[in-house]
């Protein structure tokens, strides 16, 4: 599962679009879960033991999105076996 949820993209910021959340410095992020592409739910508490996990928001018809891809791909090649990199897509079409 963790190689699925790696090779779908990767993150610079954690961005929840309607709903203000504060953190103290050093807090775990909140959990949440979400259905992966084929139906599997996955839950962020999960990976809380493994890498680091880094997430990125995105929409496939935001152009700055498009344009940060190819630095997340760089990252990935370096840091693949130490960070895992997640994909969250807020396209609603299927």
């Amino acid at each position: 599962m963790k190689r699925i949820l790696a090779v779908l993209v990767l993150l610079v910021s954690l961005n929840f679009c309607y709903a203000e959340i504060k953190l103290e410095k050093g807090a775990d992020a909140p959990d949440f879960s979400l259905y992966e592409i084929k139906g599997k739910k996955m839950v962020l508490k999960s990976f809380r033991d493994s890498k680091i996990v880094l997430i990125n928001v995105f929409s496939t018809s935001c152009e700055p999105c498009k344009k940060e891809l190819p630095g997340f791909v760089k990252l990935y090649d370096i840091y693949k076996d130490k960070v895992l990199f997640l994909g969250i897509a807020l396209d609603t079409d299927k």
